[in-house]
């Protein structure tokens, strides 16, 4: 087992064949997504510089567990496009909920990480209504508990570098 990003670094995660998708225009961006399945909806929401490939290995067991499973890729990162607004997680929150509006989604269970979760967590709690169930992890809404500056350790670079070489390849 290589747990220093090492493989990840040279392979990137395998991609998910099949599945439904499509695009969401939406409040300047171009959002891609991905449907796997049939079921209870769970949302698979990825950290920030990366795409929805990085949830790619938790796809098969809740499909095999009966969920519908969707992915997407958060406005300018992996196939989705961006316009020349700041990011923000309340935008961001709104274009997931595009996704599920487009999808007829009224709730869905959202698992995210990092800036993922943190797109869930507003979800959440501006229409708790539409969430069923959260499960976030390695989330920060404020980076003052980050350390300062990043340290940007070799496996650091492995990530970011798999994470330059992926955003390159879906936009292209």
């Amino acid at each position: 087992m290589i747990d220093d990003l090492q493989r990840f670094e040279v392979e990137g995660v395998p991609s998910r064949p099949g599945g439904d998708e499509g695009f969401v225009e939406h409040e300047g961006a171009r959002l891609w997504y991905v449907v796997h399945g049939r079921g209870v909806p769970v949302f698979l929401l990825h950290g920030g510089l990366g795409h929805s490939g990085n949830l790619g290995h938790q796809v098969p067991a809740l499909l095999e567990a009966g969920y519908r499973v969707i992915l997407m890729d958060s406005r300018g990162h992996g196939r989705s496009t961006r316009d020349d607004r700041p990011y923000s997680y309340a935008l961001m929150a709104s274009d997931l909920q595009a996704v599920m509006d487009h999808l007829g989604i009224d709730r869905a269970a959202l698992v995210g990480w990092s800036d993922g979760a943190c797109i869930g967590l507003v979800l959440a709690s501006q229409v708790p209504d539409r969430v069923s169930g959260v499960f976030f992890f390695a989330c920060n809404m404020d980076p003052s508990g980050a350390r300062d500056p990043i340290e940007f350790t070799p496996v650091v670079k492995r990530c970011f570098s798999r994470h330059v070489q992926d955003y390159q390849r879906l936009t292209t």
